[in-house]
């Protein structure tokens, strides 16, 4: 008896993923490809185009030779990285190298160009994550490569193209660009003109859950798939995760840990909201709003390549049994700014009360309670502007898999934690909306293909510890982020 099955293809900021489902949701096999980026100059970050349709077609090459005979893909959903682009010539090869999400090259067209107007239009607060910003960029510092430009792609589109030859973007994939007009879905002609380009230089927009095209013959005998298999458009990968970890009932949110740190809630419409981003989803008439802290994971990341120089399993033994508290140890993790509740590109990362007491262990956990510390920031903040309380938060992407991170979070954010049993939750989320035409709505779908999050144990002595430094964490910030911004504008001006 054959099994259908959707492929999904996640090309995220640090690998490109292909994972098989079958319709119930359940992981028939799995393949990645990891990517690199370069920063060629403090803030800048970029990655060869290239490299993620080569990624994405070793993964799905490594994938469809582990798929079991009675397995038969009906579908490919796409998920990605968001906000990041490259600008292709008409042979379709890239002009120069994509500016990724996280690059802050753009602060002076960020200050010169954000506010709330165009915050009502896209939905996008002033923040040098947009797409628009760094397009504006381009335009200024360099003229010539947006006069070679035949599209702006982002991942979405770029893949799309290399997969079936027709370069399609969904509006839960360009909304991210901070291009796209919320009321209309549809480019908006004024802020194209304000960086410089046409609504000829765009990729054709399109529904989350419509057909882009049939897989391209070279890329079936590249790969291995079947030759004309239904591509299928999806959304950005923070829309993806909160669809894979099912948090699309009121009172639950979902936080995605990846390279970012993404805490967002579906809400009906496209309401627009201080110091929140709200985005296009998979599902009709519906956006989620987010928090954003653009060096999350990479943080953690950060902690063991460049302060501890290793990533010893020993060190995470010895931080679990460090009390909560980091035996007086703080860190503020912002070494890439502060997004939520405002774009704070100065405020820098600490680690405060430090002394000769206190070695690896405590440094780890202090990074990681710093980390959570922030998310709770963030979710008072979600709070407010929603006007009623998060019940619940399902976490999911690489980091929610710690089970130091995760009960740390667990303790410190005051409200049930989960963490998702899907580990591919994101790339779960582009089949939920591959799958959606045969389940009948994306809601269906979602409801049977992901499964129950169950709530971490409390440890209840280091929540009420954890609740009380919240609060004196919070008058340090205020303070330090202030002398922080100050020293970051001195070096600038240097």
């Amino acid at each position: 008896m054959t099994t259908p099955a959707i492929v999904a293809l996640d090309c995220s900021t640090s690998a490109c993923k292909a994972v098989v489902f079958d319709l119930a949701g359940e992981t028939v096999c799995e393949s990645r490809c990891h990517l690199t980026t370069s920063s060629p100059r403090p803030g800048w970050y970029e990655q060869n185009a290239t490299d993620w349709w080569e990624a994405a077609a070793d993964a799905l090459t490594s994938v469809a030779k582990l798929l079991p005979r009675n397995v038969q893909l009906v579908a490919l959903g796409i998920t990605h990285q968001r906000e990041t682009f490259v600008c292709v010539d008409r042979r379709w090869r890239p002009i120069r190298p994509a500016i990724l999400w996280l690059d802050d090259r753009a602060e002076e067209q960020v200050a010169r160009l954000g506010g709330t107007d165009l915050h009502a239009a896209t939905g996008k607060p002033p923040s040098t994550v947009p797409s628009f910003y760094k397009l504006a960029w381009l335009a200024e510092h360099e003229p010539e490569t947006l006069r070679g430009t035949h599209q702006v792609l982002d991942v979405h589109a770029a893949l799309a193209h290399y997969l079936t030859g027709a370069a399609v973007t969904p509006w839960a994939s360009a909304d991210s660009t901070g291009l796209l007009d919320l009321s209309t879905r549809t480019w908006s002609l004024p802020l194209l003109a304000a960086c410089g380009l046409t609504l000829e230089q765009m990729p054709r927009l399109c529904a989350p859950g419509d057909t882009v095209g049939g897989l391209r013959p070279d890329v079936a005998r590249r790969t291995g798939l079947p030759v004309g298999l239904p591509i299928v458009a999806g959304a950005g990968d923070g829309q993806c995760a909160g669809l894979g970890v099912g948090a699309l009932e009121p009172g639950t949110a979902y936080l995605n840990l990846g390279t970012s740190f993404s805490l967002g809630a579906f809400v009906p419409g496209h309401p627009i909201l201080p110091g929140l981003r709200t985005v296009v989803t998979g599902v009709p008439d519906t956006s989620a709003v987010e928090t954003l802290l653009p060096c999350g994971g990479m943080t953690l990341t950060w902690l063991w390549s460049n302060v501890l120089a290793s990533d010893d399993p020993a060190v995470s033994s010895a931080a679990v049994e460090v009390p909560a508290g980091a035996n007086g140890l703080l860190f503020l993790p912002y070494l890439e700014g502060r997004e939520t509740p405002g774009h704070e590109p100065d405020v820098r990362a600490a680690f405060l009360g430090m002394s000769v007491r206190h070695g690896q262990p405590e440094m780890v956990r202090a990074v990681i309670e710093g980390l959570a510390y922030d998310q709770r920031d963030c979710l008072e903040h979600l709070n407010r502007q929603l006007g009623r309380d998060i019940e619940r938060i399902v976490v999911t992407g690489g980091h929610a898999h710690s089970a130091l991170v995760s009960q740390i979070f667990a303790n410190v954010l005051g409200v049930p934690v989960a963490v998702a049993p899907e580990r591919e939750s994101t790339a779960l989320g582009a089949a939920i909306i591959a799958a959606a035409g045969r389940s009948g709505s994306v809601r269906e779908a979602a409801r049977t293909m992901t499964r129950p999050a169950v709530a971490l144990p409390v440890d209840i002595d280091a929540a009420k510890y954890y609740d009380a430094a919240h609060q004196l964490r919070t008058k340090v910030l205020a303070h330090f982020a202030a002398g922080t911004a100050a020293l970051t504008a001195m070096r600038r001006m240097s």
